[in-house]
């Protein structure tokens, strides 16, 4: 007796292809929204790229005896370095001669408005101008400040509430 396949039975490539592309979509959802830190944001993450910049310039500056700057204009910083006439120009370490560009623009905070500065340490970290840098990312109620004296590095809310790092790490 033969027996008679019921078309009804299984599914079709159409169907799996559609339930793919479905499932497809659901996973990719999911994991953008978890990829993201729910506690960071732009103005964090801006901060922290250039405490680290900053620490690394450090380092540098102890490790070769050579002094460093920071050039500041229109939300764009440029390290620096003195080369051997006393002239400052863009720094030979290519982790630090590129132009930076954050996800939010610093300003600076000082008494006077300005946008442009240029911030120069000494081979011994000393500020030429014994002065802190203050930078700040974002806007004024959640704003992330990097504040550099020559020696160290802090991150800090703009309202001061205590939540401060050092060289990158929480305390």
């Amino acid at each position: 007796m033969a027996r008679r396949r019921n078309r009804q039975a299984g599914v079709t490539l159409v169907e799996v292809l559609v339930v793919l592309a479905i499932f497809s979509v659901l996973t990719g959802a999911a994991a953008l929204s978890v990829s993201r830190p729910q506690n960071s944001s732009s103005a964090d993450l801006s901060a922290l790229s250039l405490a680290a910049d900053i620490t690394y310039a450090m380092d540098l500056a102890l490790g070769t005896g050579s002094a460093f700057g920071m050039q500041v204009n229109q939300g764009r910083i440029q390290f620096l370095e003195r080369n051997r006439q006393g002239d400052w120009n863009a720094h030979s370490d290519p982790r630090l001669n590129a132009l930076k560009l954050y996800p939010i623009p610093p300003r600076i905070l000082d008494e006077a408005p300005r946008t442009e500065t240029t911030y120069l340490v000494s081979e011994r970290l000393v500020p030429q101008d014994n002065q802190a840098l203050s930078l700040a990312f974002g806007g004024t109620a959640r704003a992330r400040v990097v504040v550099f004296d020559g020696a160290t590095v802090r991150i800090t809310d703009a309202n001061g509430d205590g939540n401060e790092t050092q060289n990158g790490q929480r305390f």
